[in-house]
């Protein structure tokens, strides 16, 4: 009885525990404001000219 109710446990829990996970993860996410959006633009044009020099 109880490896039937740990099994359960088990199946169930994954996916509820990776539901948690993405909504925790999603709400948290913080989105760039046009400022940051622009120095990684800039940061990655300067990358990519630093890359291509010989």
């Amino acid at each position: 009885m109880l490896e039937s109710n740990l099994w359960l446990v088990v199946v169930a829990g994954g996916p509820v525990l990776l539901a948690i996970l993405l909504a925790f993860v999603l709400l948290m996410r913080r989105r760039r404001g046009p400022a940051e959006r622009q120095a990684s633009k800039q940061a990655t044009e300067r990358l990519y000219d630093e890359d291509s020099r010989p």
